[in-house]
């Protein structure tokens, strides 16, 4: 879980653990979420992309998703979004009122895997 405030990590770490999942650390940047995916093989990363270090967080993205991670970012601005999702982000969320709502349903779309190929 990562947000630069640590008011908003406590709220998505308390809104998923109460939805069942398990939040191994949580950080304040990007680069911080790199040192903690070092130590902790999470299944999803809840990554925010900075607006000031916006491609530097996009390329941490892409190292996530290199390593096997599934990345779901959180940005507002438009070129961040297509860059995060370009880098292999499963999703990006923007904070507006369904924030929430969508974050639990990503997640648990994401921890789920891959959705089984049509029957031929």
């Amino acid at each position: 879980m990562v947000d630069q405030d640590a008011r908003v990590r406590r709220a998505m770490s308390a809104l998923l653990e109460a939805a069942g999942y398990v939040v191994a650390g949580t950080a304040s940047s990007a680069r911080s979420a790199w040192d903690l995916s070092l130590r902790f093989a999470a299944d999803v990363v809840v990554l925010q992309i900075d607006r000031r270090r916006g491609m530097q967080d996009v390329e941490v993205v892409a190292e996530l998703v290199r390593r096997g991670r599934i990345v779901i970012a959180v940005c507002s601005a438009p070129a961040h979004r297509a860059a995060a999702m370009a880098a292999g982000a499963t999703a990006c969320l923007d904070k507006d009122g369904r924030f929430v709502e969508d974050l639990a349903t990503v997640v648990r779309a994401a921890a789920a895997g891959p959705a089984p190929p049509p029957p031929a």
